[in-house]
């Protein structure tokens, strides 16, 4: 699996919360890069997005959509922690 399948992979799990995220990382530079003479991006085995949560509320109830959401999304290994103490 190459980074673009990996992305694609996830982003149809997630796709109902797809508009409150942004989507960052090594993963998704392949999508950015059109040189042809650029090397071949590394393989990543995540996906990182970024929200926009201006309070600490807004925050919890998006941590909630995934995990009260589907199956899919109570599979995924989140780590808001991270966030939490950088922005809050």
């Amino acid at each position: 699996m190459n980074n673009r399948n990996l992305l694609l992979a996830v982003c149809r799990e997630i796709e109902p919360l797809l508009e409150q995220l942004v989507l960052v990382g090594g993963c998704v530079t392949e999508l950015l890069v059109s040189d042809p003479a650029a090397p071949n991006p590394r393989m990543k085995q995540d996906v990182d997005w970024v929200v926009n949560a201006v309070s600490l509320d807004s925050y919890y109830k998006l941590e909630s959509q995934f995990t009260s959401g589907p199956e899919a999304f109570q599979n995924l290994v989140l780590r808001p922690d991270i966030l939490k103490q950088s922005l809050f």
